[in-house]
């Protein structure tokens, strides 16, 4: 289920930018759309709550730059996440410059299993 909230919000954030970069009436007015795109928006629609609720959460927490602990927890829910869908994230620890995090690997594929 995580993972669909993941992808979910992903897709949704894709299609938001698809829809403003192109004006929502045209989009709208498009006639037709393929049986894979009734499925994305199909899916980005059932996935909506819990995507808002996933950020919610992520937003409410203090993870400003010094607060370390809300750093670290906020990274802990992004790696949780992206786990589900098969990545592995890496944390940089920048403590030791008064900074929470100084970076966040780009998740790397976690290798496939036969």
């Amino acid at each position: 289920m995580r993972a669909r909230v993941v992808v979910g919000l992903a897709l949704m954030a894709v299609l938001s930018l698809c829809a403003a970069a192109s004006g929502s009436e045209a989009t709208a007015a498009r006639p037709s759309l393929t049986r894979v795109e009734r499925r994305l928006i199909g899916e980005i629609d059932a996935q909506n709550a819990a995507a808002l609720a996933l950020l919610e959460r992520v937003v409410n927490i203090n993870s400003g730059t010094h607060n370390l602990a809300g750093v670290r927890e906020v990274g802990r829910i992004f790696e949780e996440e992206l786990g589900q869908l098969g990545f592995r994230a890496r944390w940089v620890d920048g403590s030791g410059f008064e900074r929470g995090i100084s970076s966040r690997s780009i998740p790397e594929p976690a290798p496939a299993s036969c």
